[in-house]
């Protein structure tokens, strides 16, 4: 019987801070050990929502593993944001396409982009790394900074620009009493930037963000669109993976999809997070190499990270059983 999961009911798992282990896992999981097998295939759609400006967006992920998922996002254009339920995903089962669980995505869609670079973090990071520079203070921000705080247990100080002063405050404030880090919100991204182990852009811009000569050497960079850094930055790419979902291309695409490797020529990456877990390529070449880690394109844990959620849910008896199908249908009826 299918399962009904909201957002109330997801919550403790998201909120304690326990889960990450688990989520980490997952994580590197998906990409360990399902690089060179079928990774299943990926399609995006977006149609129209009643307004020229409005789009219902639907990623449809089917894994030979964790099943499949459809995720639907809408995103509005301008100033209009989406109201609540409008995050929502579907779980079905590979063996008959029965549908397993319709789950709210809230909380979930700023985990699965923010815990893998937790993972990241853990790996990429320099040994010891105390400061983090966090370029963004919204949602993004503070799902990413939970996530690099248990990839780098070692993080002591946080510095936060955004061009708002009363966000950037705001999040210093709250995100300091939630982490017990030391968070100081700066005026520019360059005192955000200047002496940090780790910088993450959390922020949307066609723009560079900073300048390469205020990245000091050794530094880990985090960019999950790619955008955001400067063009004459001297670093050593990271991607997550250099295999995904295939990616079918529906016809309603917004834009292209970008394959694993967020579309990069592979001549441009100079390892993978995969072989890096692997010991079988340094994240970097020498010890000053500025590493900026990529995670732009399409990895099979998105769907993982959705059957961890709807498995934990079993196992604490969380959520509502529903049926849909007054008289199921008997096959050869």
């Amino acid at each position: 019987m299918p399962l009904l999961l909201t957002q109330a009911d997801l919550r403790p798992l998201v909120e304690d801070s326990r889960s990450f282990a688990d989520i980490f896992r997952v994580i590197q999981d998906s990409l360990l050990q399902r690089q060179g097998d079928d990774l299943g295939y990926l399609s995006w759609l977006a149609f129209p929502l009643g307004q020229k400006e409005r789009r219902f967006n639907t990623n449809v992920l089917t894994t030979p593993i964790d099943g499949t998922s459809v995720r639907i996002f809408p995103i509005s254009g301008g100033d209009i944001h989406p109201a609540g339920d409008g995050y929502v995903a579907l779980l079905i089962d590979n063996e008959d396409g029965h549908l397993q669980a319709i789950m709210a995505t809230d909380d979930l869609s700023p985990l699965r982009t923010s815990a893998p670079v937790g993972l990241a973090c853990t790996h990429l990071a320099r040994p010891g790394a105390t400061t983090l520079a966090m370029i963004g203070s919204g949602i993004q921000a503070r799902y990413h900074l939970r996530a690099i705080s248990h990839g780098v247990p070692t993080l002591q100080t946080v510095r936060v620009f955004s061009p708002t002063p009363e966000h950037r405050r705001q999040y210093a404030t709250e995100m300091s009493r939630e982490t017990r880090l030391d968070i100081e919100a700066v005026a520019s991204a360059q005192k955000a930037v200047e002496h940090a182990d780790i910088i993450c852009i959390a922020a949307n811009s066609r723009k560079p963000l900073m300048d390469a000569n205020w990245v000091q050497p050794g530094a880990l960079v985090v960019s999950i669109t790619g955008q955001g850094l400067p063009h004459d930055l001297i670093k050593r790419v990271v991607v997550p993976a250099a295999a995904g979902p295939v990616v079918l291309p529906s016809g309603w695409d917004p834009r292209p999809i970008m394959k694993a490797g967020g579309g990069r020529d592979h001549l441009t990456i100079g390892a993978t997070l995969a072989d890096v877990i692997r010991e079988t390529a340094p994240a970097r070449l020498h010890a000053d190499d500025i590493v900026v880690y990529e995670q732009r394109g399409s990895y099979a844990w998105d769907a993982a990270l959705l059957r961890w959620a709807y498995n934990w849910a079993l196992e604490h008896r969380v959520g509502t059983n529903f049926q849909l199908t007054s008289t199921p249908n008997t096959k050869g009826a």
